[in-house]
């Protein structure tokens, strides 16, 4: 793994602990009828009581359609209830670079998100990034340093944007017991699943000072690019095909 790609997972690290700190509301000593909105939101979400933290933050960007933490917070409660923990694929990813195991950064990535994914966990991670492309774009931009999230906000959508797009591929990436993909699953592929799988990495691949992920996914693409096939999903079933192993 390249040192600025470290560089980059621990930058991320670090400005994504918030969602972490912020969450330790458990020893507050207050009757829970008494916490706000918030603070019942961050408790459901430390407790992984996703479907619950997901219906108060909803309620908190409706009612609050300016507090834009809620919006990172709801992203998180989704991303989660799909199967995707930030800071355990960032923590986890610095620590394999530490023992000297190298992958990409989509690979690293991946290796945190289910094998084999339902229906409502792809669902989930799609609506953690539109939850996240819904906020101004000052508050997720690498571009806009004079707004303190703002760079820790893109950060956090680019990895949510991979997660979706690789989880959506894990849907149809099934091994078989010889090593290869399962041709079947792979043929179950249509173009509109295509299409949301490459034209998201496309989004990250144009992220202004994106960093490692939008180097990886600019990479990605550009290999899709020169995969043999006349149409993009038939560059990308011939890509997996010789990237399964």
């Amino acid at each position: 793994m390249r040192v600025s790609t470290l560089i980059f997972l621990i930058s991320t690290m670090v400005s994504v602990l918030w969602l972490a700190s912020a969450c330790n509301t458990k020893s507050k000593a207050m009757p829970y009828a008494e916490l706000t909105d918030e603070e019942k939101a961050r408790i459901a979400l430390d407790a992984k009581d996703f479907p619950t933290a997901i219906a108060l933050y909803k309620s908190l960007v409706e009612n609050k359609p300016t507090d834009y933490e809620n919006y990172r917070f709801l992203a998180a409660a989704y991303a989660q209830f799909g199967g995707f923990d930030i800071l355990k694929a960032v923590g986890g990813t610095i620590a394999n670079a530490g023992k000297g195991q190298s992958s990409s950064l989509l690979d690293s990535i991946s290796k945190f998100l289910p094998s084999d994914p339902t229906d409502e966990q792809i669902a989930a991670l799609k609506s953690a990034t539109e939850v996240l492309t819904s906020l101004p774009v000052e508050q997720r931009s690498y571009e806009h340093p004079e707004v303190p999230t703002s760079s820790s906000g893109a950060q956090q959508l680019e990895f949510y944007q991979a997660a979706y797009s690789l989880i959506y591929i894990n849907k149809f990436a099934k091994v078989t017991d010889a090593g290869s993909l399962d041709p079947s699953k792979l043929e179950s592929m249509t173009e509109e699943d295509v299409n949301n799988i490459l034209d998201n990495f496309e989004a990250i691949a144009a992220t202004a000072g994106g960093g490692a992920i939008a180097e990886g996914a600019d990479d990605l693409i550009k290999q899709l690019e020169s995969a043999p096939g006349e149409t993009r999903r038939d560059k990308l079933l011939n890509y997996l095909s010789t990237h399964s192993n």
